[in-house]
């Protein structure tokens, strides 16, 4: 069995808007997906965007994983999709841009099923 067949889901090479910390205290932080999972996606952003998220000599650890807000915009009829999940890690791949990790953790119902929908029509990343 390779490393895709144990996958809990499916992943997606896409770039959708994404924010994270929608609607709480603080600058939120911003940018696109360059994966999405049903379970969870990963997001680009620049500097800025994670001084927002993870304060001046903060790191991620398991103890600090505090449950964030999102909001993803799949656009036309799927619309927005909000929810809650955790950043699981941050890696520097240039100077000015970093990729999270991020978990997905709650979704109502609507929003799972949108959120299906829409990856439905999309192709799956080999």
């Amino acid at each position: 069995m390779n490393a895709a067949d144990a996958r809990r889901f499916l992943r997606y090479r896409l770039q959708v808007p994404v924010t994270l910390g929608v609607g709480s205290p603080g600058a939120p932080c911003s940018g696109n997906t360059t994966v999405v999972s049903r379970g969870g996606m990963e997001i680009a952003c620049d500097a800025a965007n994670i001084a927002n998220l993870l304060p001046e000599g903060h790191r991620i650890t398991p103890d600090s994983r505090a449950t964030v807000p999102f909001a993803i915009c799949l656009g036309g009829p799927h619309g927005t999709v909000h929810g809650a999940g955790r950043v699981l890690n941050a890696r520097r791949v240039a100077q000015d841009e970093f990729r999270l990790g991020f978990e997905v953790l709650t979704l109502d119902t609507d929003a799972r099923q949108r959120l299906t929908e829409f990856l439905d029509q999309c192709t799956p990343t080999p």
